[in-house]
C-alpha cells in the first residue's frame, strides 16, 4: 500500500518547493519538488486575474493533482518565507517583491516603500515622482501616458540636497526637468 492510499488528500495535493520558473509564454509554467524529491516538470502556475509575478527559487506553495494524477499538476501559491512582510491587522493586504519594494494597504492609508530609485504615481496627465533619495517633483504631463512619456507642461522640484524648489512659472513644453548635480 502507498502513502497516497493510506492518505486520499496526498493524491489530490502536496506542498512543492520552487526550483525553475518559465515565464516566457502566455502561461507561467514551473519546475518544482515535492515530497521525497518527487518533481513536477512544466507545471501550470495558476494566478488570480489582475496580478502577476515571478517568485524566487525557494519560495514554497501547494501543488493541485488534476483527478488524482500526477502528471496533470497545477500549482497554486509560492510565498518565499524570507521575503513576505509580517504582522498585517485583519483586512489589510501587502504587494510586495524580492527586493524590499512594498505597497501596504493599511486600514485608514496606504504606505509605499521602495529601496530602488523612483516611485511614481500616475494620475491622467497629473505625476508625482520621488526620485533617486533626492528629489520630488509634481508635474503635469502633456499626455496622459502611465510610462511618463511625452512633454512636461508644467512642474515643482523640491531637491532635498540642495534645498532649492523650482518651479515652471508658466506652462512649458520641453523635456522633463531635473534638479541638476
Amino acid at each position: 500500500m502507498s502513502w497516497a492510499d493510506r492518505d486520499p488528500l496526498r493524491g489530490v495535493i502536496d506542498r512543492v518547493a520552487l526550483k525553475e520558473t518559465d515565464d516566457s509564454g502566455t502561461q507561467q509554467l514551473v519546475r518544482a519538488t515535492g515530497l521525497a524529491g518527487e518533481e513536477f516538470r512544466r507545471a501550470l502556475r495558476a494566478e488570480p486575474h489582475g496580478f502577476h509575478s515571478h517568485p524566487p527559487v525557494g519560495s514554497e506553495g501547494v501543488v493541485l493533482l488534476g483527478g488524482a494524477r500526477r502528471d496533470r499538476p497545477v500549482i497554486i501559491g509560492l510565498e518565499h518565507k524570507d521575503h513576505c512582510p509580517r504582522d498585517l491587522e485583519a483586512g489589510e493586504a501587502v504587494l510586495y517583491d524580492a527586493k524590499g519594494q512594498v505597497v501596504f494597504l493599511k486600514t485608514n492609508r496606504i504606505n509605499i516603500h521602495s529601496q530602488r530609485d523612483a516611485i511614481h504615481i500616475a494620475l491622467g496627465p497629473l505625476r508625482f515622482v520621488l526620485a533617486e533619495n533626492r528629489y520630488a517633483q509634481v508635474k503635469v504631463k502633456e499626455k496622459d501616458d502611465p510610462e511618463d512619456g511625452g512633454n512636461t507642461l508644467m512642474h515643482i522640484t523640491l531637491d532635498k540636497e540642495t534645498g532649492i524648489t523650482t518651479m515652471s512659472p508658466m506652462p512649458i513644453a520641453g523635456n522633463d526637468p531635473k534638479p541638476e548635480y
